[in-house]
């Protein structure tokens, strides 16, 4: 049983972040569910594994997933950033809204 929730753009640095409801991502939802289906799977099969990061290069796009206490949270990044910019965003989500599940 998986629960969906879908949230778009944030915001730079230091602000709070946001959802934007008119964003459109160029990664369709079936292809976009096919790759978190895949990260789950491997949640599943690597029972230790924390975190997947998965870059789609046809549209520079982020999908990454994280697992803590049988909790998964995916997001999708859909502008382009570095891995490093990426790594900055998921830390002030986390420190927003799951500090208490996925402890760095």
């Amino acid at each position: 049983h998986m629960n969906l929730a879908l949230k778009s753009t944030l915001k730079k640095k230091g602000a709070l972040i946001q959802s934007n409801a008119t964003s459109r991502s160029s990664t369709d939802i079936p292809e976009l569910m096919g790759y978190i289906e895949s990260m789950h799977a491997d949640f599943l099969r690597f029972g230790d594994l924390k975190e997947v990061i998965m870059k789609i290069k046809q549209n520079e796009q982020w999908v990454v997933g994280r697992r803590a206490s049988n909790r998964e949270f995916y997001a999708l990044f859909d502008t382009k950033k570095t891995l490093a910019e990426v790594n900055e965003t998921l830390k002030l989500i986390n420190q927003q809204f799951f500090n208490s599940v996925f402890v760095d």
